[in-house]
């Protein structure tokens, strides 16, 4: 019987590395995964790597894909003990069961951003001059800069992680180029998807305790390839299929159409003024500080989901009813 060592994380924050076997299904090694994480005997479980997807427990472990060293995640199937985000506040070492304080709350927080060709020139050169800048007013909002973690992500045909999830402090910002050759949606929903549920699981391993996650999704074009984007954006955001489904907020002009844009934006969907010559990019950095900023501010700590839409939209811009 060969084993492979699994460092399983369960629900209210509990790190386990357990030894399974390779040959047997989880379903029946369920007594050294519960017993583990102290969980009650027979507790109905969902399994899953580490990107969200969910693990054949009937199926022999090896048939998972999972090898030594990986991570998965395990949840609690009922109404008291459901779900991952905000209830992670403790670790108990495999050893000892000692249990140790979360050392704090962040929100994560990405930003996508299109790179394709028709971003070239002004619209491009815009972000490039407002991160920065975006940065900077961060940093003087003590929580932000203590709260916030942000990322970078970039698509055009594809999608690549430009800057990953840091601290604001911390994060470095290099220039953004525009010379893709098309717009993919479906690849920068897949990619978010992959780098979210890996993201939130480095968060919790280090002791911190994240907030649901916020995607701020900007596109001056129409999604162009032949793939389904619709059904990546659905498994994104979908909360009871993925733990960290996050709120997104889309912005969209030049060629993006309101109908798309008002789909993406699950959470709130923006387009220029009618009549206005060009997309006011300054102001949707602003919007996005101003967003983060009140929904830090609100008070509500002690939820997962603290995130909050500013009432007006940011100058220049008009919200279009979003899809739900």
């Amino acid at each position: 019987m060969s084993q492979v060592h699994i460092l399983l994380l369960g629900p209210e924050g509990v790190f386990a590395r357990v030894a399974l076997a390779d040959d047997i299904s989880l379903s029946a090694q369920r007594k050294t995964i519960t017993r583990s994480l102290g969980l009650p005997d027979g507790s109905d479980l969902t399994i899953r790597k580490y990107d969200g997807s969910p693990v054949d427990q009937r199926a022999p472990f090896a048939s998972s894909g999972a090898r030594t060293d990986d991570r998965l995640l395990v949840e609690v199937r009922t109404a008291a003990r459901s779900g991952l985000l905000g209830r992670f506040g403790r670790q108990r070492s495999a050893a000892d069961a000692t249990v140790v304080p979360s050392a704090y709350r962040v929100l994560p927080c990405y930003l996508a951003v299109d790179t394709s060709a028709s971003m070239r020139g002004e619209p491009i050169g815009q972000v490039n001059h407002e991160l920065p800048r975006l940065r900077a007013k961060m940093l003087r909002e003590p929580e932000l800069a203590e709260v916030c973690q942000l990322s970078v992500v970039t698509f055009d045909e594809t999608a690549a992680v430009h800057a990953p999830l840091t601290d604001i402090a911390d994060m470095q910002l290099p220039g953004l180029t525009a010379e893709g050759r098309g717009t993919n949606y479906a690849y920068v929903f897949e990619l978010l998807r992959t780098t979210i549920a890996a993201d939130l699981y480095e968060l919790y391993r280090t002791g911190r305790r994240p907030y649901r996650p916020v995607v701020f999704f900007l596109s001056d074009g129409q999604h162009n390839r032949a793939d389904d984007w619709l059904a990546p954006l659905d498994r994104l955001t979908d909360r009871s299929a993925f733990y960290g489904a996050p709120n997104v907020v889309a912005f969209g002009f030049g060629e993006a159409t309101a109908e798309t844009i008002q789909v993406v934006g699950r959470k709130a969907a923006y387009m220029p003024e009618e009549g206005a010559p060009s997309a006011k990019l300054d102001t949707f950095m602003t919007f996005l500080l101003s967003s983060l900023t009140n929904s830090m501010s609100g008070g509500r700590h002690d939820r997962d989901d603290v995130f909050v839409v500013p009432p007006a939209a940011p100058t220049g811009w008009r919200a279009i009813k979003i899809q739900r």
